[in-house]
């Protein structure tokens, strides 16, 4: 016999949405000292508010000649900049949770509860950039 799990949308109250969550799709390999990265802050993530100009310009040490407008996206990781965009998913994802529910019958039955959709994600295509900070660079007179 085929058990098929039922899904139920997430408990929410009159007026609320479901939680909207973002992907972060990286190209290559992030690498530390640190074993489990669950919990641990690796970076900063700096998105453009639809502006003509970049926010906090002085904190890139002027890097920021691509981070124009609406849809862009900078994700600070120590000493390292990546520069990346906001797309659109082609078919939403749902983030499931597995739960057990006691049927009529006494048995568990399965149930699947959505707890967030996502609907985009941000690509960082491009390889990492240097970041100097304007203190290192020698002064000029």
């Amino acid at each position: 016999m085929v058990n098929i799990p039922l899904i139920r949308k997430l408990a929410l109250l009159p007026g609320e949405k479901i939680p909207e969550w973002v992907i972060l799709e990286l190209q290559g390999d992030l690498q530390t000292e640190c074993e489990i990265l669950a919990g641990q802050e690796i970076g900063t993530l700096h998105l453009a508010a639809g502006t003509s100009s970049p926010q906090k310009s002085s904190a890139y040490g002027g890097m920021d000649s691509s981070f124009r407008g609406e849809g862009k996206a900078i994700f600070l990781i120590g000493n390292y900049a990546l520069t990346g965009e906001i797309v659109s998913l082609k078919k939403p994802l749902a983030l499931l949770r597995k739960a057990k529910q006691a049927g009529p019958t006494g048995d568990f039955i399965s149930i699947l509860e959505v707890d967030a959709v996502v609907r985009k994600k941000i690509l960082f295509r491009e390889r990492p950039r240097h970041i100097i900070p304007s203190c290192a660079l020698p002064k000029t007179t």
